[in-house]
């Protein structure tokens, strides 16, 4: 977040990578100890403005994407501007900006302010307050609602009815862990010290505790130069999702891919890709008669796996439906379905059922005639050689 000299909010990125001290914090500390920055930044901020309410600037855009007509103008505005990659980059990109690759005057933001409100998934977060002339570092896993900060006050109803529909402990706004003047930062050494020692935090809940401890947990681990299955880790990266970390890792057959410390030990991923292909050819070759050729056969012919068809059950989903997701920048849910080994775009809906009833109708058109061949091969009137 920025903060200009006559207070008022000017940037509210949300960023989906590395907002740990360690990741973004410590680029946020970098860029804010440059007094030219900091000048550069103050001279932009004026040229920033909010889209959330301008409907025409998102439908323009949006259509663009769907009809895969982005401009190199839009593209720039997206990687620089947009892009829940962004992250703390996101101050260099306004104090530098090419305006003549941007083409607007303005530099167009979105308000992700309310993205505070939600402790349990916002866990970190900092603010350059130039009014107060502050660096304010915010922490997440907040469940007393009297320690959140003004800026992310939430309402108690709705925390209520959120966190019941959860079935889980309550959390409330984040909350305001350590700031510092913009005239005197600390060191790096100082400034991880600082905001690691809130960490330790004791607590009567489980869970709270169990973000914390895994927090620290894979700060200290170290998985290089160890083998998992054919990859061998060559190194940790700064790169995390939520607390795990990725690491660069080289399989046997010689390519380099980055994969979760998670899926390295749990042992869920043990090469590029190469040992499954290698095992579904072993399969082919063991039975041409065999269920499991069989099967293999019509994912091979439709290039559709079909025991993801008729599994309706969704992974690492919000929204409890298979193939529908709530974007958070734009605010609207999107369907998608995987067939033929390709992602299809279904549409962007304001309203879940809209949603819903988009993805039941791609169903229909692309998975039935599969299951149809599938049912017909199991009841044996149908053999796929």
């Amino acid at each position: 977040m920025v903060i200009d000299k006559k207070n008022n909010l000017k940037v509210a990125q949300y960023g989906q990578w590395d907002g740990y001290p360690s990741g973004n914090g410590l680029k946020i500390l970098k860029f804010c100890r440059n007094k030219d920055n900091l000048t550069a930044l103050k001279n932009n901020l004026e040229k920033c403005i909010f889209y959330n309410n301008d409907k025409n600037f998102q439908e323009t855009y949006n259509k663009a994407i769907d009809n895969k007509t982005l401009t190199p103008h839009q593209n720039f505005w997206f990687n620089n501007f947009q892009s829940r990659d962004v992250g703390s980059e996101i101050l260099s990109n306004i104090a530098y900006c090419d305006f003549d690759k941007l083409m607007y005057n303005k530099i167009k933001l979105y308000n992700n302010m309310d993205f505070g409100k939600d402790s349990l998934f916002c866990e970190y977060a900092y603010c350059v307050n130039l009014n107060t002339n502050k660096l304010m570092c915010f922490s997440g896993f907040n469940t007393d609602k009297e320690k959140e900060h003004e800026f992310f006050i939430t309402k108690q109803e709705e925390v209520d009815k959120e966190f019941k529909r959860l079935d889980c402990t309550k959390y409330y706004g984040i909350i305001l862990v350590k700031e510092y003047d913009l005239n005197n930062l600390p060191s790096k050494e100082k400034f991880l010290e600082d905001l690691e020692e809130n960490d330790d935090v004791e607590s009567n809940d489980d869970e709270l505790l169990f973000w914390k401890l895994a927090q620290k947990r894979k700060l200290k681990m170290d998985l290089t130069g160890k083998i998992f299955g054919k990859l061998k880790v060559i190194q940790k990266t700064a790169k995390r999702y939520q607390y795990n970390y990725f690491y660069l890792c080289q399989c046997e057959c010689g390519k380099k891919i980055l994969v979760l410390d998670k899926s390295l030990t749990s042992g869920n991923t043990k090469s590029c890709g190469c040992l499954q292909k290698e095992k579904a050819s072993e399969i082919g070759t063991k039975n041409i008669n065999s269920n499991s050729n069989g099967i293999l056969t019509l994912n091979k012919k439709h290039k559709t796996n079909i025991s993801s068809i008729l599994n309706n059950k969704p992974k690492n989903n919000t929204t409890g439906t298979k193939g529908i997701y709530f974007n958070k920048a734009r605010s609207k849910y999107e369907a998608y379905i995987q067939i033929h080994n390709k992602r299809l775009f279904l549409g962007r809906f304001e309203n879940k059922k809209d949603a819903i009833f988009a993805r039941k109708e791609a169903e229909e058109k692309y998975f039935q005639p599969i299951i149809e061949s599938y049912n017909s091969y199991k009841k044996g009137i149908l053999w796929i050689n």
